[in-house]
């Protein structure tokens, strides 16, 4: 069945706890792009397909999944692709698991409780939408690295408003060593730069990036790093 996550005989890949996959050759249709036909047949050896959000990364898995039946496999192990938020996530719990990362809803009660005590909260019609647009721009800031250009610019009101939330945001995360995702990238590259090598294993041996038509300097920034950490990474 599809999404069998081991081979009955299979050889055992005692790195990431899996059966190693055996080799099937795509069999592309016509309608396949060379790019999607290329992915395809990585992902049977170990790469980790990236992609920038769910819905590509499902559909991904169902083009697999085709290719592994017009293989004439009755069953096999589920490929390895993931939204590159995902991906952040599982590196975050095997490098540094002591740190929190903060749901959808706690991220928000944290930029709510922020803006309800600032001045600026007198003058907004609706707290949580003001939260919700400040947390978008903060997770555009991190991704563009424009804070300190921000600090350079800031003389309208919304401007110091939304950096002085930020500087509240930013010390309750770090106070009480939690991490938001916007600067979840970052905090990752820290946690591996602090560990230097001991923290190797966690890392996959190639990543495959699909989907992405611009990618942040944050991004850039990531994938550079575990470049250097002996991690193959294909666009």
């Amino acid at each position: 069945c599809a999404g069998t996550t081991k081979r009955a005989g299979g050889a055992f890949d005692e790195r990431f706890n899996r059966p190693k996959k055996t080799m099937v050759a795509v069999t592309a249709p016509t309608s396949m792009t060379a790019q999607l036909a290329s992915v395809l047949q990585q992902l049977q050896g170990d790469a980790t397909v990236i992609t920038p959000n769910l819905r590509l990364s499902r559909y991904l898995t169902q083009q697999y999944d085709l290719a592994q039946i017009r293989g004439n496999q009755s069953a096999w192990e589920a490929a390895d692709i993931v939204p590159l938020g995902a991906f952040y996530s599982r590196l975050l719990t095997r490098i540094a698991p002591q740190q929190q990362l903060l749901s959808t809803a706690q991220n928000q009660a944290l930029w709510e409780s922020v803006i309800r005590l600032s001045p600026a909260a007198n003058g907004l019609l609706s707290v949580p939408q003001a939260a919700r647009l400040a947390q978008d721009a903060w997770q555009q800031t991190c991704a563009w690295d424009l804070l300190s250009r921000m600090k350079q610019m800031a003389v309208h009101d919304d401007n110091l408003a939304f950096l002085s939330w930020v500087s509240m945001v930013t010390k309750t995360l770090r106070d009480n060593n939690w991490l938001d995702n916007a600067c979840l990238p970052d905090a990752l590259l820290k946690a591996l730069a602090d560990a230097e090598t001991s923290l190797q294993s966690a890392l996959p041996t190639q990543i495959c990036l699909y989907g992405f038509d611009l990618e942040t300097p944050q991004q850039q920034r990531f994938f550079s790093s575990l470049k250097l950490r002996g991690v193959a990474v294909s666009r």
